[in-house]
């Protein structure tokens, strides 16, 4: 608790668009992320509404890149060329008294099968718990807030604060 209270009296009294600090935003950004909205002040209330009122989505970021692979098979006939042999006697020697074993070949076919496989990648929906707000937003009450509106409702969230309101 006592490190939240740091953190907030610290981040809230100063935000800029420094790099360090907005990175710290997003490490920290779980502990502002759980506050119930119907909790909050009508303040914050007020800026996450506006905030909602020009959402177009483009600032929930995934931490995952979402794809699957896909193995794709398919099998074809083809037709084989085989040899056939064919044995068998016949008459032979004086007078063809005799008899002689005789081999000869011919083309046989035989029906094979050719498995070819391929594979492809395909992008996916983000699951739910790889969402995250992108870089100069942070989450407040399960929405994402541009990081510079942060100062319009700094008092009322370190009143929260301050009341053991705030859940981190």
């Amino acid at each position: 608790m006592l490190v939240l209270n740091i953190f907030l009296i610290l981040f809230l009294a100063y935000v800029s668009s420094d790099e360090d600090t907005l990175e710290a935003v997003h490490e920290d950004e779980n502990k502002f992320g759980h506050l119930e909205f119907d909790s909050l002040p009508e303040r914050v209330k007020e800026v996450l509404r506006e905030s909602r009122a020009t959402d177009n989505g483009d600032h929930w970021c995934c931490k995952i890149t979402p794809t699957k692979t896909i193995v794709d098979s398919h099998v074809s006939t083809i037709r084989v060329t085989v040899p056939v042999k064919h044995t068998g006697t016949r008459h032979c020697g004086f007078l063809h008294l005799g008899r002689c074993h005789t081999t000869s070949y011919t083309a046989g076919y035989k029906t094979g099968y050719k498995a070819t496989y391929s594979s492809r990648v395909v992008h996916t929906t983000c699951p739910d718990k790889h969402l995250t707000c992108c870089n100069n937003y942070i989450l407040v009450a399960g929405q994402c807030l541009l990081a510079s509106r942060l100062p319009d409702i700094q008092g009322d969230l370190i009143n929260l604060h301050n009341h053991d309101i705030v859940v981190g």
